[in-house]
């Protein structure tokens, strides 16, 4: 998980990064809304009431009123009757034989719909078309009183009507809302549903997908800064720049600041970021060493001048006892390179941790700022073992790459290994146009 908790500030920070797709969720659902409504026919609807009466004397009914007692019997009574309304296949059919409605008996059974209300049966006649419900609510008015007196009562008095007619049926109305209330109605869903789930993504989603989901799963005061979204190194000056400010100050009398860069991960950035650094920084008059201890990348992929042969791995298996013999010079006044080498070698084959402390004590003298490229502490156990003789560590991540369990393990892992984690660097994965 990501996030522990939820604030308004992180709702309006979802709404305000995700205002396109938002949006464009909210006009999809709302033209689908629309668009289904069109595609389905109107229907039109007319309602006509019924009184059921209880068979007693309508001057004490109308002295005393109904007691509970005869109000239950005729609450029963109105259930019974719309029961026959929605059920009863002999009414149907009296219906289609009294009256001229040119439909068929499955038709007609979808289009009728009784409730009861206390002591009143509400009939409901449907239809795709206004007249054929106002023909179809007529014959129910005119027939359904008389047919509950022969269904439910054949021996009662013809004096007594059990079902009056309460409220006769106004004209048809359309019963389904207009397209643009459908239309409405989707856009609001669209909106709901696609705000809730970049809430639940911000929330149990564990990718950082930019720099304020990074700065929120760090410590307070250690993202370092952001590079942009650019080709490199086009443009990338100012940003490289910003960082280099930050950076801890070197006193070339006590020896060179000594910086680890790894990553959580593989492929997020490191090397680009410790070349950018290395270019400001001698760019401001210093003077800076690039170490490649990557010794897990292909040689054929080093962005350290490939085409040297020995490098630290040498130093490392002790074939080469001065480091700074391994050191060249780059295309760049002031920045001096030591290559990783061409050599097959594990790391766990040698004393990495001495070995590299060791070369630091040499080369510190010489130089204001030392950068060591290690590989990235998931693969990498020398890194993690490494970094407590370094001045500081500094971590760089991709957005939109890096997850949150993963820099979250890297910065425990730097901490146990009693190593200085100075800042972490957002890099942004360079986009091509």
């Amino acid at each position: 998980m990501k996030n522990e908790r939820l604030t308004l500030g992180d709702l309006i920070l979802i709404f305000k990064k995700r205002m396109v797709p938002i949006l464009l969720a909210l006009l999809i659902f709302a033209l689908g809304g629309f668009g289904v409504r069109m595609l389905l026919p109107p229907k039109y609807s007319a309602i006509a009431t019924f009184f059921v009466r209880n068979m007693q004397s309508e001057q004490l009914l109308l002295d005393y009123g109904l007691t509970s007692s005869q109000l239950a019997v005729v609450q029963n009574l109105a259930k019974e009757y719309a029961a026959l309304a929605n059920e009863s296949d002999e009414f149907k059919a009296r219906l289609l034989q009294r009256h001229a409605l040119g439909l068929t008996a499955e038709q007609l059974d979808g289009m009728i719909s009784a409730t009861s209300d206390s002591a009143a049966v509400e009939i409901t006649v449907t239809a795709p078309d206004a007249a054929v419900a106002d023909a179809v609510i007529a014959a129910v008015t005119a027939e359904f009183p008389a047919f509950v007196q022969e269904y439910a009562w054949p021996n009662l008095d013809t004096d007594f009507t059990v079902v009056t007619l309460l409220r006769a049926a106004a004209p048809a109305a359309r019963a389904t809302w207009h397209p643009v209330w459908w239309g409405l109605i989707g856009g609001g869903l669209g909106l709901v549903l696609s705000y809730l789930y970049f809430i639940l993504a911000f929330l149990f989603s564990d990718r950082l997908v930019d720099v304020e989901e990074m700065e929120r799963v760090l410590p307070a005061g250690l993202l370092l800064g952001a590079l942009p979204e650019i080709l490199p190194p086009l443009d990338a000056g100012e940003a490289f720049f910003a960082l280099r400010e930050r950076l801890p100050r070197a006193q070339r009398a006590q020896g060179a600041c000594t910086l680890a860069v790894t990553s959580p991960e593989p492929q997020e950035g490191k090397s680009y970021v410790v070349a950018g650094l290395a270019r400001s920084l001698v760019a401001a008059g210093k003077r800076v060493l690039l170490v490649d201890a990557d010794l897990r990348r292909d040689a054929r992929n080093d962005l350290y001048l490939p085409e040297v042969e020995k490098g630290l791995c040498h130093f490392l298996k002790d074939e080469v006892h001065k480091p700074e013999e391994l050191v060249c010079q780059s295309s760049v006044k002031g920045l001096f390179v030591l290559p990783a080498g061409h050599m097959t070698l594990s790391p766990c084959d040698v004393p990495f941790s001495q070995r590299v402390a060791d070369l630091l004590v040499a080369l510190a003298p010489s130089y204001d700022y030392i950068f060591v490229d290690f590989p990235a502490l998931s693969q990498s156990p020398e890194a993690q073992a490494s970094v407590a003789d370094f001045s500081a560590t500094l971590l760089v991540c991709a957005v939109g790459k890096s997850r949150a369990s993963h820099l979250r393990a890297a910065c425990k892992a730097i901490a146990e290994a009693k190593g200085k984690l100075f800042g972490v660097i957002a890099n942004h994965p360079p986009k091509s146009k």
